[in-house]
């Protein structure tokens, strides 16, 4: 429980001077220690103790009774322990690429927490401890959530989170188109990438194209966009281009849309003519040339 040790203890007593009962009386007890000054109160009865949750034994004799009381007194000076607590982080933020970026976290303990940063999306790389982190230049790939923790062995360390966006110039990343054949049905998809999300148009040479009209149909989402060409005619073909565009910048691309190739063997309409068992043996000499043609079985 602790070694004893002499301490001054003052008693007052609270109450109406004509009640006399010892047992219902209130006393103030100031203890001064070397280390600490208490003041407790207590109801207390003639010689029967007052227990606290650590008992120190007293004496303490007045002029009218003699009491014996267990009180509460630190003999050595404990130091105190706090859960470490985030009181202060970085809203969550925007900006654009190649800015310069300090994210703060601050956050109160005992003893004093470490505070440490971790990118958490996408790449959950760790970064060095400290209240602030400090990002040169960031680039798009260096956008998404950053967890402040902070921690002091105490109990579990807290842990708070901030998101930052960051906008760049959009780009388009593929433009691709399907094979085509008049009367049917021609698709080009515009692949893009920006923050904001890109708005898309689309032109056919100088011509904007408009949704919905000459057989024209354009669905836009935030990282592409798709036109359709139904019931292809010859003023179809020709050149296609995707435009991209946010407040940062606007890209695009072109690609043409062609009819199919002349068919095989420069046949075309509804005349078939299927070979079968076709070899062509080629011999060179500086004399001749001889072609030899086997097995050739016209239908």
């Amino acid at each position: 429980m602790g070694s004893k040790q002499s301490h001054m203890v003052g008693i007052q007593r609270r109450g109406s001077d004509a009640a006399r009962e010892l047992s219902r009386e209130i006393i103030l007890i100031t203890i001064l220690g070397k280390r600490c000054k208490s003041v407790i109160q207590a109801h207390w009865r003639e010689t029967e103790p007052v227990e606290f949750s650590k008992r120190k034994n007293a004496v303490i004799r007045n002029h009218l009774k003699s009491l014996q009381l267990f009180y509460l007194v630190p003999v050595t000076a404990q130091a105190a322990t706090v859960s470490p607590k985030i009181f202060r982080i970085s809203s969550d933020i925007v900006v654009n690429e190649g800015s310069n970026v300090t994210l703060v976290c601050l956050a109160t303990g005992k003893p004093e927490p470490s505070i440490s940063w971790r990118h958490i999306s996408p790449s959950a790389k760790p970064f060095e401890s400290g209240q602030y982190l400090d990002i040169y230049g960031i680039t798009r790939d260096q956008a998404g959530e950053y967890e402040c923790s902070a921690e002091n062995d105490v109990s579990v360390p807290d842990v708070k989170k901030v998101k930052v966006t960051v906008n760049f110039a959009p780009t388009i990343q593929e433009l691709k188109s399907s094979g085509v054949m008049l009367g049917g049905n021609g698709l080009i998809r515009c692949e893009g990438a920006g923050v904001p999300a890109p708005l898309f148009e689309w032109y056919k040479g100088e011509r904007k194209l408009i949704n919905g009209q000459q057989g024209i149909t354009i669905k836009n989402y935030s990282t592409r966009s798709l036109l359709t060409v139904t019931n292809v005619t010859e003023e179809h073909f020709g050149n296609y281009t995707c435009v991209a565009a946010n407040k940062l910048g606007t890209t695009n691309a072109s690609l043409p849309l062609n009819p199919p190739s002349t068919a095989q063997y420069g046949i075309t309409g509804h005349a078939e003519v299927l070979f079968s068992c076709w070899s062509l043996v080629l011999t060179l000499s500086s004399l001749s040339s001889i072609f030899y043609l086997k097995n050739i079985l016209l239908h």
